[in-house]
């Protein structure tokens, strides 16, 4: 899979995700940023992926394909060095 993306690696894909969610969401993650970015406990991110279920559920339908598209870019634009 992450050959077929044209990525270095699948941790990667998952820094970004990090980065579009609180993006989004307005909601920071529990992560630990660092040399080695992690959740110190299994609960952090139960934490955090709860609550980003939870703002999806009640905002599914009031953002657009364009708002999701230009947070995306924004994403890849303020973090060039994950690419």
């Amino acid at each position: 899979m992450t050959k077929q993306l044209g990525l270095k690696n699948l941790s990667m894909v998952r820094l970004t995700d990090l980065f579009f969610f609180e993006k989004i969401s307005g909601i920071n993650s529990n992560v630990s940023f660092g040399d080695v970015s992690l959740y110190e406990d299994y609960k952090d991110f139960k934490m955090d992926r709860d609550q980003w279920l939870s703002w999806f559920k009640e905002n599914k339908c009031k953002i657009s394909d364009k708002d999701v598209k230009l947070i995306e870019q924004s994403v890849i634009d303020d973090t060039p060095w994950i690419k």
